[in-house]
């Protein structure tokens, strides 16, 4: 599979590796959606950490709101060995000017944007592929080509690998906000290079599921338990393994293809020895499950990815995703 993140801000901002920006609902989406990621100075960024891969694509929705980008302002960068490395860095000149930069300070390509971008939303779609000679850099700005540079893409470090993806805003007030992000990379047979402009949906829990095996601390209800942000004082816990929980969770609104689902999860351990736990999803009649996490004393965010429909190996389907049930098991 290679679909490796999907993240709208519609709930929070705990998908993410790191984070020193805010969830902001004002200015509202692209579509109306409330939720999205504000970028301030050159010190607010948000980032994830990706499996180590030799190529990688990338799309998100931009609103640069400023008319001078103090330094540059920051679209995206591509990191390796680790996320110490940056090695590819696509970023604004100005409002009429995007650059392809090698952070060495090598100017790698320049497109002159015919219609500011200041205070309208672009969907960018970046690829990125490092290396001393055959890298390669690929950037559509809503759908269309204007950058495709190959050469010298490795900065430094040792690794050729991408491992982080990153976004940064400009220096001075808010400057820009990103929305609606894919990381996908170039292995599998589906989600293997450009998507196309995505809109990413949150979706919480409504109800409860098939099974409700797990205690609950706080809500009575189980699945109100899970749907709240910021807190870890509501919550639902077991000890035994194969129990489960699963909860129902609100039907998607927005109609078209689906490129995937993930479920973002906080699990903990709450008492001394090792405890696992995986996240689970029934759809139809077959339980599917996510990554078995060893599981610590502080809570912890997690992600799964299901690119297809677990119960058809099929492109998921729009009654598929408003049957879905979501949860977690012991291991």
């Amino acid at each position: 599979m290679t679909l490796l993140f999907i993240e709208g801000a519609g709930v929070d901002m705990s998908a993410w590796d790191g984070n020193s920006c805010v969830r902001s609902t004002s200015p509202l989406g692209r579509y109306g959606d409330v939720g999205i990621v504000g970028h301030g100075d050159t010190g607010n960024t948000v980032y994830k950490n990706i499996t180590a891969s030799a190529e990688v694509y990338t799309g998100f929705a931009h609103l640069c709101v400023t008319t001078s980008p103090n330094g540059g302002n920051r679209v995206v960068s591509f990191l390796g060995d680790g996320g110490a490395t940056e090695h590819i860095r696509v970023w604004l000149a100005s409002v009429t000017e995007l650059r392809v930069s090698r952070l060495d300070g090598t100017q790698l390509a320049t497109y002159t944007i015919p219609t500011t971008v200041t205070n309208r939303w672009v969907y960018y779609e970046v690829y990125a592929k490092i290396a001393d000679s055959g890298g390669r850099c690929t950037v559509k700005m809503d759908g269309v080509q204007v950058i495709d540079v190959t050469g010298d893409t490795k900065n430094g470090g040792t690794a050729t690998t991408i491992d982080r993806v990153s976004w940064t805003g400009t220096g001075g007030s808010t400057s820009s906000y990103t929305d609606d992000f894919y990381i996908c990379n170039g292995l599998g047979t589906v989600n293997n290079g450009f998507l196309g402009e995505q809109r990413v949906v949150a979706l919480q829990t409504t109800g409860a599921g098939s099974s409700t095996q797990w205690t609950p601390m706080g809500s009575s209800n189980n699945w109100d338990n899970v749907n709240d942000t910021g807190t870890d004082t509501t919550l639902n816990s077991s000890s035994t393994s194969g129990q489960r929980d699963t909860y129902a969770i609100a039907d998607a609104t927005v109609a078209g293809t689906v490129t995937g689902v993930i479920i973002n999860s906080r699990m903990k351990k709450s008492d001394t020895g090792a405890a696992s736990a995986k996240v689970a999803i029934k759809s139809g009649a077959t339980i599917a499950y996510g990554t078995t996490r060893v599981l610590s004393a502080g809570a912890l965010n997690y992600t799964d990815v299901w690119e297809t429909d677990p119960n058809t190996s099929a492109a998921w389907g729009q009654s598929a995703i408003n049957a879905l049930e979501i949860g977690a098991e012991v291991v």
